[in-house]
């Protein structure tokens, strides 16, 4: 499992997110757009966490067109990656001197509890019936995790209200990040990967073990091939090229119509 350069590359969007901030678990402050009662999505940053603009303007459009009520908590503890303080850094040394060390403060091991905490209080605190879940870079292996049966899900509190059914019910990733091949072995319901051409993160390898692992294991799948993207380029595409913005709104359409399908959102 691994992060490269590309994860650190990207542009800004324009446009002012229109949503609202609360908190989830009286712990996680959270981006929210949407006002359903029943039917959710959660969002799992990348590296430049919540407050970026571009995801929470995302998450305005994934609330308009699908009509759930669409999260995006910090899972970085208010710790923040901020390339735009040291233009005078190429990617590369960027990379080594402040995305390395912000991920080894934001370990799979550190942050998965708090995932899965989040998760648990969509349903169970905030009540709601059907919740999916989609991951961008570093959310892609959290996203995989939470998909899992819950016999291979971290434990929950012995005293807690059981949750029927799945946990979410539906994942999506673009662009995966820390993927192990056991998070692919693991998932049990109905997956899509929305998958740039040039990816290092997300290998050939790890693909191909996806088309081998998942339907066998009788899991639906959709898998969405972006040719001439980059890794990154489906949440920091530049929207003012042609190929970029085609490639973004292909992606935010294809997941509208996954979280709508598996959130009972079609009339």
């Amino acid at each position: 499992m691994s992060m490269g350069v590309c994860c650190v590359k990207g542009f800004k969007w324009d446009g002012k997110p229109e949503g609202r901030t609360s908190k989830i678990a009286e712990t996680f402050d959270t981006y929210v757009a949407g006002n359903n009662t029943k039917a959710a999505v959660l969002i799992i940053h990348d590296v430049y966490g919540w407050q970026n603009p571009n995801v929470q303007l995302m998450a305005d459009h994934y609330a308009s067109e699908s009509g759930a009520t669409v999260f995006v908590p910090d899972f970085f503890d208010g710790d923040r990656l901020k390339r735009e303080e040291y233009p005078e850094l190429t990617d590369q040394q960027f990379f080594a001197t402040h995305l390395m060390p912000f991920i080894s403060r934001h370990t799979r091991e550190i942050r998965e509890k708090d995932i899965f905490k989040v998760a648990r209080a969509l349903r169970r605190d905030l009540g709601f019936e059907k919740v999916v879940a989609i991951g961008f870079c570093y959310g892609g292996w959290a996203v995989m995790r939470l998909a899992a049966k819950p016999e291979n899900q971290p434990a929950d509190d012995k005293d807690a209200k059981p949750i029927e059914g799945p946990l979410v019910h539906a994942i999506s990733t673009a662009h995966p990040s820390l993927l192990i091949k056991q998070d692919i072995e693991q998932v049990a319901v109905p997956m899509q990967i929305l998958a740039p051409e040039i990816d290092a993160m997300y290998t050939p390898e790890l693909k191909q073990y996806t088309f081998d692992v998942v339907p066998k294991n009788g899991v639906a799948l959709d898998y969405l091939h972006f040719p001439g993207i980059a890794h990154g380029g489906l949440m920091r595409g530049d929207q003012k090229t042609v190929e970029s913005r085609l490639a973004l709104v292909r992606a935010k359409a294809a997941a509208v119509d996954f979280f709508k399908t598996n959130l009972g959102l079609y009339e």
